[in-house]
């Protein structure tokens, strides 16, 4: 009897797959797709290369391995949603996905195109940096790539070296991009989508991830051009962009620190000056001072490649950054609690593992694995108390103080993240660190506001804003963020025109910083001043700040989103008061 023809047994694993699992070689998925060998491991999964049963071709299957709680339900919707919409890309540059699915064990895998071929990382490893010529050439590939995959509106979030397939096709290198499958879905007018990737999850590579990807922040293309630079800053020098002892320190190099000149860097080849000053740009801090788009990018490079010296110039953005230097001041552990407070959670893969670090990584991973609040609350609780058990600093027991305000407020429970933050103020009293104390003010008067008792809200609102001046140099998010807030008290309070001056003064910082409004905070500001505009019956000034926004969020965000239809709301209400306003107070004959 053919192999074919013989009732195929399924795979059978334990619940939770190890990520040294090899049990699937030899066996069935899915009773179609036969595994031949393990050829990879990373950080999302085990790769296998698999023979398909009736079609006789080989795939690569990806096999997702799960955090310590499983698989829950949640994050297989969110798989299944993002592999769907991943498994309609059809470009000769990205590794195309043929099907997924669920193992029995619950383990979602995908099945995508098996290419022979090298790594970049492979070919820097053995051949070391490329020359002008190959990286041009390459660099075009991978933005054809992105910027067909951007035009699908999936972004990548883990574009890194590893990631990179260094194919031959009829005697030509061939460039194909893996693991969109683990993209996000950047869709404005997609609920589900907006439903299963929400914050709090953050995926990447610390070596490769963009400034707004460590904080935490919304992520759009621009993201991926970041990440882009940084491969192509390797694959022309040779070394990782930043080094760091930590995966911490390495994400507060991405924020803060300048990326160098290439022609500085020791072993590199010869880089011709126009393509240096293509790939700094593609590093730029501030995503309105990067390229835009992968296709502006593209056509410097094409420039470049025909000889040719683009237009484009090293952003303002750049040499406004150059003096933003007073954070870096900052010590490792109060740049750890910076990170927390701003939602990256990363398991702390590189200190010393005492008993409170293995809970920190435990809890951290409940987040990251399947977002359960739960369980990582509870986790970070038990790594609290073997903190103060086991007398670690104030800064220690403050971080995971901060981390389990943000779990708290995240499964929207106010008064219990008030409460840990609160703990953590009064542990800053001992030593003070600035930076650190600002972002538990922060937390504090997010936890009042979240509450509805913005009233409770008033001092710690301006001591955070107090001192993120103090030791910030403006204009910074950070800064924009405390006035943020401070605004929304203030509004709360009753206090309309101390909230207009706040709101004003935030606005024109966010706008400082992204000069092309590409960004929806600054519609959220818009918003929030004409709110309050409105509450002093300014309504036509309302109404024009009312505008604004609704232009802003209608680039950034799309016409049908939420927010978007939200603000057009505000303006045909604030137009309607402008009427009525009129014929109360009809203009006098002369």
């Amino acid at each position: 009897m053919d192999k074919e023809d013989q009732d195929i047994p399924e795979i059978v694993c334990d619940t939770v797959l190890a990520t040294t699992c090899d049990t699937l070689v030899g066996q069935f998925v899915d009773q179609k797709y036969e595994v031949l060998e393990k050829i990879g491991e990373g950080g999302m999964g085990i790769v296998y290369k698999v023979m398909h049963r009736q079609l006789k071709r080989l795939f690569a299957m990806k096999v997702m391995t799960p955090g310590n709680s499983g698989f829950d339900k949640t994050r297989v919707e969110r798989f299944d949603h993002e592999a769907k919409a991943a498994s309609g890309l059809n470009h000769q540059n990205l590794v195309g996905i043929n099907d997924y699915g669920v193992t029995p064990a619950g383990a979602p895998y995908l099945v995508m195109e098996f290419v022979e071929g090298q790594t970049i990382d492979q070919v820097i490893a053995t051949k070391g940096p490329f020359d002008n010529a190959t990286a041009i050439e390459m660099f075009i590939q991978i933005c054809d790539g992105l910027d067909y995959a951007h035009s699908k509106n999936l972004i990548h979030r883990d574009l890194k070296p590893s990631n990179i397939i260094l194919a031959t096709e009829n005697g030509n290198l061939r460039v194909r991009i893996l693991d969109f499958g683990i993209a996000k879905i950047n869709n404005p007018n997609d609920e589900q989508a907006k439903a299963l990737t929400q914050t709090g999850e953050l995926i990447g590579s610390p070596q490769y991830m963009s400034p707004e990807q460590c904080m935490g922040l919304k992520l759009d293309g621009r993201s991926d051009i970041y990440s882009l630079g940084c491969v192509m800053f390797e694959m022309v020098t040779g070394r990782k962009l930043f080094v760091g002892d930590s995966a911490m320190a390495v994400m507060f190099m991405h924020m803060n620190e300048r990326a160098p000149l290439l022609r500085t860097v020791p072993g590199a080849h010869k880089i011709r000056p126009e393509l240096e000053r293509i790939i700094l740009q593609t590093l730029e801090k501030e995503p309105g001072s990067r390229y835009q788009n992968t296709d502006d990018l593209k056509k410097d490079l094409v420039l470049v490649k025909a000889g040719k010296n683009p237009v484009k110039e090293v952003s303002q953005g750049r040499r406004r950054f150059k003096t933003l230097v007073a954070v870096s001041k900052i010590g490792a552990k109060v740049i750890l609690a910076a990170v927390v407070i701003l939602g990256a959670v990363f398991a702390y893969t590189n200190l010393s593992k005492e008993p409170w670090q293995r809970t920190m990584e435990q809890a951290n991973n409940e987040l990251t694995s399947g977002h359960n609040l739960d369980s990582a609350e509870l986790l970070f609780r038990k790594a609290y108390q073997q903190a103060k058990e086991s007398k670690q600093s104030a800064q220690v027991q403050e971080q995971i103080l901060i981390q389990l305000s943000r779990t708290a407020a995240d499964r929207s429970a106010p008064l219990e993240s008030w409460q840990y933050a609160s703990e953590a103020l009064k542990l800053s009293r001992t030593h003070r660190e600035d930076f650190q104390r600002a972002s538990i003010l922060d937390a504090i008067t997010q936890s009042y506001l979240d509450s509805q008792t913005p009233n409770l809200a008033v001092p710690y609102a301006e001591e955070a804003v107090t001192v993120r001046k103090n030791t910030l140099q403006a204009p910074n998010n950070f800064i924009t963020l405390s006035l943020q807030r401070l605004g929304q008290v203030y509004r709360g309070t009753g206090k309309l025109a101390q909230a207009e001056k706040v709101d004003r003064e935030a606005l024109a910082m966010a706008i400082q910083l992204n000069p092309d409004k590409g960004e929806a905070r600054i519609s959220d500001l818009y918003q929030q001043l004409s709110h309050v505009l409105k509450e002093q019956k300014k309504f036509s000034e309302a109404a024009e700040n009312a505008q604004k926004g609704l232009e802003v969020s209608r680039a950034v965000r799309g016409e049908d989103h939420p927010f978007t239809r939200k603000l057009q709301q505000l303006l045909r209400d604030l137009k309607a008061a402008q009427d009525i306003e009129k014929q109360n107070n009809p203009p006098a004959d002369r």
